[in-house]
């Protein structure tokens, strides 16, 4: 038997004062004059010898009643059940992992749970033998995490871990976890280890808690710490009502907040800055569990390049998600070749499309005067009323579609279908057809996401163009616009790099009505804003893969890395900046988006070899986290009760001393301190009936 406090040994001493009462609660002889004693002296005998034994047991279990109370409080054990070879006093290895993302951020009776976390993992290494060595894991797996190593590197680690924008889930862990354990040497000879996971354990990290499978050759613990209450205020999404932001001019931004919380909100400030300058503002109030679009109204005076902005809301104790980073392009110039074969009325309806914007860059050749080289700078390339394509553009087309260009095509009458084929990588087939017998096109689709912010209600009676097909074979793309008769009228087929749009009449007045109907136009614009690459994203999602860009004369030798915007422009030209890989195709980068290295907020993608700044990308953290529903222990217990080397702690209320003595009394020790408060409670019981018996007895 072994105690816990043994300092509370030393309270033993006080079993004397029974001793001590005992020996001076002797009654004092009194004299009292009797004629005639001789026949009370057997009396007198009697009468001593049964107090003397009644004084000796009630001393005996007052004694008792003191030594059992102090043994009890002094916490007395005896080894558990599992104690093996493989318990807490052998030399073993330990893994512990320490969930540091950002829903720790909530609060338990005002402590963060990410702090209360730490203390929990501070504990751990104490209920271990000196030779045990240990692994800490966190979201973020850095540093040399698969290795074991004495305690006091952990301690090193836990007072420096801080919150990580990486979303792991418990499955996840768990296998590098076991990856560790296995490359041990000894694991090969069955010795067992010790597995510690403290983390809320969110539902969307562990939707399937039978999906886990447990090992029988380790122990489990599971710590999950929950918040006293959730508050969650946050940023969903942000989206442009016209995508083309021009200088001075009056645009419009749409936010959608989301209340994850249980309980209502009331007029949180909601406030818009564009490079750090706040320049518009709002109040927001949400019943909980609800969301809402809010409209807000900015300009930009830069005339070139891109500019950073940020939404921010007010909301405590989860910060993560106060903030939206997004970049703003400034009017990008789209630049639209029409290659015709020879002039006609069509011409006068796309030059008339693309010359009433500032941001188009319109420009038209003929078959003849085409100077392929024209081809390296243009975005969109408007093929229109051309009967046949010879080999060299057929070519041009080819390479300019894997850079990443788009074609739209009006064939002529007598157009070759082969060509069109073979230069544009489409099967469509010619159909003889007669001008001017023709049919109406459909309503577009409300599902049809081309034209979605186009309209605001489409109405299935809207009066629609006549056409004449003169190709067949659109199917094998997205049908954009169809006949009545179901046949796609405008296809959208994507190749590797671009997008090739292609309509089955021609333009001409003969044969369709299309480039005089008011539908003609946002068609026209919506097909020139498919040119803009990925690059005109507002913001990218750091748990996102790759990022692609397009950037003007790109060489392939070129570096690109990432470098905090927050910087005034002459640190971060001498900051290092983070450089992803990443490789070059055509006209695009193609970079795996670093996670590990990055956080939240706008960078500028600068060019390692000459400085140059090519552009502004704005990262934000996954929302995953800001999705605060917990697994609790009962569901925990519940879902591993079958499994008898999983133990589920249960924290609420406990600080760090509490979950050690709780933990040791599981796995290192038998409690014997309710014993002894029973066996003490007995003396008591012992010494009331003796007094009554003696008492009894001498009346």
């Amino acid at each position: 038997m072994q105690f816990l406090n043994p300092s509370l040994l030393w309270a033993l001493s006080l079993m004397i004062i029974p001793i001590i009462i005992h020996l001076f609660n002797f009654q004092r002889p009194k004299k009292v004059l009797f004629t005639n004693v001789e026949f009370l002296k057997e009396v007198q005998q009697v009468s001593k010898s049964r107090n003397r034994l009644k004084h000796i047991l009630i001393m005996l279990t007052r004694m008792a009643f003191i030594g059992l109370l102090v043994l009890a409080f002094a916490r007395p054990i005896l080894p558990s059940q599992n104690a093996d070879s493989s318990s807490l006093s052998a030399s073993q290895q330990i893994s512990i992992y320490l969930d540091n993302s950002f829903s720790l951020q909530n609060e338990q009776d005002n402590k963060r749970l990410l702090d209360l976390g730490a203390t929990y993992a501070q504990t751990i290494p104490e209920l271990f033998p000196k030779s045990a060595t240990f692994q800490l894991l966190d979201n973020s797996f850095e540093g040399n995490t698969n290795f074991f190593y004495p305690k006091t590197n952990i301690s090193d680690k836990l007072s420096t871990i801080d919150f990580s924008g990486i979303n792991r889930n418990i499955e996840e862990i768990y296998k590098k976890q076991l990856r560790t354990f296995e490359a041990k040497s000894n694991q090969s000879n069955g010795n067992g280890g010790h597995i510690f996971w403290i983390s809320d354990f969110q539902k969307n990290n562990l939707p399937n808690l039978n999906k886990l499978v447990f090992d029988s050759a380790y122990n489990y613990y599971v710590l999950p710490v929950s918040p006293t209450k959730t508050s969650t205020l946050l940023i969903d999404s942000v989206w442009l009502d016209n995508p083309f932001v021009q200088p001075n001019t009056p645009q419009n931004i749409t936010i959608r907040v989301r209340n994850l919380g249980t309980e209502a909100i009331e007029n949180k400030s909601l406030q818009l800055f564009i490079d750090d300058n706040q320049v518009s503002a709002s109040v927001v109030s949400l019943a909980a569990q609800s969301s809402k679009e809010i409209e807000m109204n900015f300009s930009v005076t830069k005339t070139t390049g891109t500019v950073s902005a940020k939404i921010s809301i007010e909301d405590y104790p989860v910060l993560f998600d106060n903030d939206y980073f997004f970049t703003l392009r400034i009017a990008p110039k789209i630049n639209i070749l029409n290659i015709f074969e020879r002039q006609s009325e069509a011409q006068t309806y796309i030059k008339n499309v693309f010359t009433n914007a500032d941001f188009f860059i319109f420009s038209a050749t003929s078959t003849q005067n085409l100077d392929y080289n024209v081809l390296q700078n243009t975005d969109l390339v408007v093929l229109e009323g051309i009967s046949s394509i010879d080999e060299a553009l057929q070519r041009a087309l080819r390479k300019f579609l894997s850079s990443g260009g788009n074609v739209l095509v009006f064939p002529a009458p007598n157009s070759k279908p082969t060509d069109f084929n073979s230069a544009l990588g489409i099967s469509v087939r010619g159909i003889n057809a007669e001008a001017g017998v023709g049919l109406a096109l459909l309503p577009p689709s409300e599902n049809e996401p081309f034209f979605e912010g186009v309209f605001e209600q489409i109405s299935p009676s809207m009066s629609m163009p006549v056409a004449t097909s003169t190709w067949s074979g659109l199917s094998s793309g997205q049908s954009i616009l169809k006949f009545r008769n179901g046949q796609p009228f405008l296809m959208r087929q994507q190749t590797a790099e671009g997008n090739v749009f292609v309509c089955a009449a021609p333009l001409g007045n003969n044969w369709s009505g299309f480039g005089k109907h008011a539908l003609f136009v946002p068609t026209m614009y919506k097909i020139a804003l498919s040119s803009l690459s990925q690059a005109d994203l507002l913001a990218y999602n750091l748990e996102e893969q790759t990022a692609i860009l397009s950037l003007d004369s790109l060489q392939k030798n070129s570096v690109f890395e990432l470098v905090s915007a927050n910087q005034s422009s002459n640190n971060a030209q001498a900051m290092n900046g983070v450089i992803p890989a990443q490789r070059i195709s055509g006209n695009k980068i193609i970079f795996e988006i670093p996670r590990s290295s990055l956080k939240a907020g706008v960078y500028q993608l600068r060019n390692k070899q000459t400085g140059k700044v090519e552009t502004l990308l704005a990262f934000n953290y996954s929302r995953k986290e800001s999705y605060l529903d917990f697994h609790t222990k009962e569901e925990l217990t519940t879902a591993w009760a079958e499994n008898s080397n999983v133990q589920v702690f249960s924290l609420d209320g406990e600080d760090a001393k509490d979950f050690a003595t709780t933990f040791k009394e599981k796995n290192s020790t038998i409690p014997l301190w309710r014993y002894f408060i029973v066996a003490a409670l007995v003396a008591v019981f012992v010494e009331v009936v003796l007094a009554r018996v003696f008492s009894r007895a001498s009346d």
